[in-house]
């Protein structure tokens, strides 16, 4: 492992970079981000359009070999038209072709500047766009040490955007689990518990101890123990030690929530802090071995009669703890309504994989990595929404009881069809945490029917 004081300075540096090529409000500029050269006006015909690319490719090649004459091949005066044409190939989708020409672009840049200078990273960053447009991960991370490398030689950065910044990059190395290749991804969440570990020490340091804007964070840092825990219970190449994750310091992260909850004049926020620390307690006793972290069911209960005190519709609390909710949660809202929302039924008629049921809504649940079938896959940012993979799908009916056990699972369609994936989405469901119901009959049973899409990578 490389030197956490190193990966931290490599971390910001990184971090500044997208701060420095992202304009207000997080838009991204790129090379290729104003790019018009393909956009096709309706009244235009296939054999308009097609001769029209043509001319402006054959426009842009020509400038671009009349400034290499004028000038040499390696003259600033090529980068500007190189730009133009990185955008128009970019349009076109052709990957090799950008490829080829932003290394050629950064190397006239370097020529003309410096190796380190700051001139470079929008080309860069439209070098990694193509990197994951080309599937070429072990690329990306070259990027980003290079980058680090060129930040290790400026010692000044903007602290604004940092801490959303350092989050696009904790989503690339939790992406990178099961987009790498095998050998490197349990190296890819170890960079990615530094990054969390630096970015809430960071905010630590910029806000007040009281402050809200220490919640997000302090809620990142739970799910980031949790994730490591995850990630001890897999046999695979992704097996990590101790100190990949620690239940003790999730619960730690989530009670100083509360306390910081516990300060506003807010009794619904207080009472959703509650209902967080028992989420948290209840996957805690699922995870853990040898140790009881205590009862769940009376901090529900203790949260539920907190929620009727504060006068909240009897029928709003009945249906945010019936609702089926797997946990843990990937935010920390401080309303019943906000939290609703997170694992809300979608529509299966719209996510166009021809599920052939009669079922029409279901909540969904993306794995993370074929040794993580139980761990929800993290969301991913702005930076790598291109990130797709292939994933087989399984629709499951099954029942909850008033404590969260699943009961009665039955695969009712996959695809691929088959007895495989259909077994490989059940033994999941057994392995999910779901939160309990403490506003059920404690003297009678209850059965919550849940549909649930199961995806996950093949």
């Amino acid at each position: 492992m490389r030197d956490s004081k190193r990966r931290l300075k490599v971390i910001i540096g990184i971090a500044f970079y997208i701060s420095a090529i992202w304009g207000v409000g997080g838009a991204q500029y790129t090379l290729a981000a104003d790019s018009t050269a393909v956009d096709i006006e309706e009244s235009e015909s296939a054999v308009d359009v097609s001769n029209r690319i043509i001319a402006e490719i054959t426009a842009i090649q020509e400038e671009i070999a009349a400034a290499e004459t004028t000038y040499g091949p390696f003259h600033a005066e090529l980068l500007e038209p190189m730009k133009r044409m990185i955008s128009l190939q970019v349009g076109l989708e052709n990957y090799q072709d950008v490829d080829r020409l932003i290394d050629r672009y950064l190397q006239i840049s370097r020529i003309n500047q410096n190796l380190s200078s700051y001139s470079q990273l929008p080309a860069l960053v439209e070098q990694i766009s193509n990197d994951i447009r080309l599937e070429q991960w072990e690329s990306i991370n070259n990027r980003f040490q290079f980058m680090a490398w060129i930040f290790e030689q400026h010692s000044s950065f903007d602290t604004e955007d940092l801490l959303s910044l350092l989050d696009e990059f904790a989503a690339w190395n939790l992406a990178a689990v099961y987009m790498d290749i095998p050998k490197q991804r349990a190296e890819h969440f170890m960079d990615y518990r530094v990054v969390m570990e630096n970015a809430v020490d960071f905010a630590e340091r910029e806000y007040e101890s009281g402050s809200a804007a220490l919640i997000p964070w302090l809620y990142r840092s739970a799910i980031m123990e949790y994730r490591g825990m995850t990630m001890q219970r897999t046999g695979d190449e992704l097996r990590l030690g101790p100190s990949a994750g620690s239940l003790d310091d999730a619960l730690s992260a989530i009670r100083r929530i509360g306390s910081i909850v516990d300060q506003f004049d807010n009794p619904e926020a207080a009472g959703m802090a509650l209902v967080y620390e028992a989420d948290f307690i209840k996957l805690a006793n699922d995870l853990g071995r040898n140790k009881n972290y205590g009862s769940s069911d009376a901090l529900y209960r203790q949260a539920a009669e907190k929620f009727h005190e504060i006068g909240l519709d009897e029928e709003k609390i009945s249906a945010f703890f019936k609702q089926p909710t797997i946990l843990p949660m990937n935010k920390f809202y401080t309303s019943i309504d906000s939290a609703m929302q997170e694992q809300r039924p979608i529509d299966l008629t719209t996510l166009g994989i021809g599920i052939d049921t009669d079922i029409k809504k279901a909540i969904e649940f993306t794995a993370w990595n074929e040794s993580l079938r139980f761990t929800r896959r993290p969301e991913k940012t702005s930076l790598i929404a291109g990130l797709n993979t292939e994933l087989n799908s399984v629709l499951l009916q099954f029942s909850l009881d008033k404590h969260g056990n699943a009961r009665s699972i039955d695969a009712v369609y996959s695809s691929p069809n088959g007895g495989q994936p259909r077994a490989y989405a059940r033994n999941a469901v057994e392995r999910f945490t779901f939160r309990s119901n403490p506003t059920a009959n404690r003297w009678r049973s209850e059965k919550r029917p849940v549909n649930l899409l199961y995806q996950y990578t093949p």
